[in-house]
């Protein structure tokens, strides 16, 4: 995060803030709405335990925002398994992924 440099640099630590690749792509997919980007991560431990809450969380969001919701999965594994809670949970598709 930025707000992390001047943490690094007040202990000596060298660092930089480089910003995340996928930042920029869902910047210029959605310049006239604002969007919650979902980073789930590539732990599949981590993906069973947090993501129906996660995905529930973002549903709810949705019906009371003008929000774009897109998911960004690590790869084709995690994003079937995203699908697949999806199906399950009943999520509509008011997310999206985004590679």
């Amino acid at each position: 995060m930025p707000f992390e440099k001047k943490f690094y640099d007040k202990y000596g630590v060298n660092s930089i803030f480089v910003g995340h690749p996928i930042a920029k792509v869902i910047t210029n997919e959605s310049k006239r709405n604002h969007t919650l980007l979902l980073l789930p991560g590539s732990r599949l431990k981590e993906i069973n335990a947090l993501a129906d809450t996660m995905l529930l969380a973002a549903q709810k969001i949705a019906k009371v925002t003008n929000l774009d919701i897109h998911i960004v999965a690590a790869n084709e594994k995690i994003k079937q398994i995203l699908t697949q809670k999806m199906d399950f949970l009943a999520i509509k598709s008011t997310i999206s992924f985004t590679s």
